[in-house]
């Protein structure tokens, strides 16, 4: 098989039903095909995402240094909650 890209991940992603999600300190998390590597999709916070995301029924939770703990539909790409993680 032929590389045709190469992702640099910050932190280990989660992968499910082959597409690998990671997020990276250029504020985004990242879904990425791993038979093509292509870019499935990306979702942008306002803060570097520095943790390891985990899946459970097609549903993406991770942390952003812009305090919130996300809820991402992996499927619609869309937010499904975003709750402000306070000390």
């Amino acid at each position: 098989m032929e590389v045709s890209y190469r992702w640099a991940a910050d932190f280990p992603p989660a992968v499910v039903s082959g597409v690998a999600c990671f997020g990276s300190t250029d504020c985004s998390l990242y879904a990425v095909d791993i038979g093509s590597g292509g870019l499935k999709s990306k979702f942008e916070t306002k803060g570097w995402v520095v943790s390891s995301p985990a899946v459970a029924s097609d549903v993406v939770y991770f942390l952003s240094y812009d305090s919130n703990f996300y809820a991402v539909d992996a499927g619609e790409r869309t937010t499904e909650m975003e709750v402000p993680n306070r000390r």
